[in-house]
């Protein structure tokens, strides 16, 4: 069971809907709170934020970004743990 695990986003990261995110938030903001909940450091927040290439874009609110970015942002979110398993639905559109 996932709520049985100690740290659920060190063994599954999973993007099941992209917009599923605060408007008001940057995309750092977001990040560091799913982060404090599993004891993950900023630096793990500021490499996912680069990996999914929004680094740029981190101190943005949510509320401005595309379809893509808040894809991209839930991409970072299920790579936050980096966890054994990612679960990624629909994940691109086009």
């Amino acid at each position: 069971s996932y709520a049985a695990h100690p740290a659920p986003l060190h063994e599954v990261g999973a993007l099941l809907e992209a917009r599923s995110v605060h408007p008001g938030r940057s995309a750092f903001h977001h990040l560091m709170a799913l982060a404090h909940t599993h004891s993950i450091p900023r630096s793990r927040v500021d490499a996912v934020l680069e990996l999914a290439g929004i680094h740029e874009a981190a101190r943005k609110r949510v509320k401005g970004f595309s379809l893509g970015m808040g894809q991209r942002l839930g991409i970072a979110a299920a790579l936050l743990g980096d966890p054994a398993t990612v679960i990624l639905d629909e994940p691109v559109n086009g």
